[in-house]
């Protein structure tokens, strides 16, 4: 078994939620894994507007996706983080899903 498998078993996290906890371990290295996934930008000590950027980018990075303007305010959690890429990744699969269809 490989280190994400072994650490995904213990933290109880699936592979999105582990990516996205490096991405909070990059910015904020202070947390600890169970303190990351409680974490909102009032909790952690230090969470302001150049780490929200910086947050945003690392995730961008990571996942692949280019963040909206728009949804930034969203970035305050670490819950709405994942969420919002839920629906990131839904969307993307259903635009996947109706280009397949239309090659048809």
């Amino acid at each position: 078994m490989n280190a994400a498998g072994s650490e995904e078993g213990k933290t109880g996290m699936d592979n999105r939620e582990m990516r996205l906890a490096r991405c909070f371990l990059e910015v904020f290295p202070e947390l600890a894994v169970d303190e990351i996934v409680q974490a909102t930008s009032t909790s952690v000590q230090g969470w302001d507007s150049v780490s929200t950027v910086t947050l945003l980018t690392v995730v961008e990075e990571e996942f692949d996706i280019s963040v909206d303007i728009s949804d930034v305010a969203r970035f305050n959690s670490f819950k709405r983080i994942l969420t919002y890429l839920q629906t990131e990744q839904n969307v993307r699969t259903d635009i996947r899903k109706g280009e397949n269809v239309s090659r048809e």
